[in-house]
């Protein structure tokens, strides 16, 4: 089933993780590669159950360097998406 969607979408990539994030009814997706360029992310991009809208998000504090094929969780205690590898 496809879902449509407002706002500019991330670019395609795969690798990428993503997480429910229940405090905000939203998907948040951070890092992968393009397939064809081997171009790793490392951005962050949130798709609000709310209202079907991407948005690109603002990472606080050092931005981990772009990867892909690594695993994430979201962290209920303090609110926050844990990426590794």
């Amino acid at each position: 089933m496809e879902l449509p969607t407002r706002g500019g979408p991330p670019l395609e990539r795969m690798a990428a993780t993503a997480i429910f994030d229940p405090v905000r009814d939203r998907l948040v997706l951070y890092g992968g590669v393009q397939w064809y360029q081997q171009y790793a992310f490392d951005e962050a991009w949130a798709l609000s159950f709310a209202d079907s809208s991407w948005s690109l998000l603002v990472i606080d504090g050092t931005r981990p360097l772009p990867r892909h094929s690594h695993a994430a969780a979201y962290d209920p205690v303090r609110d926050r998406m844990i990426v590794h590898g």
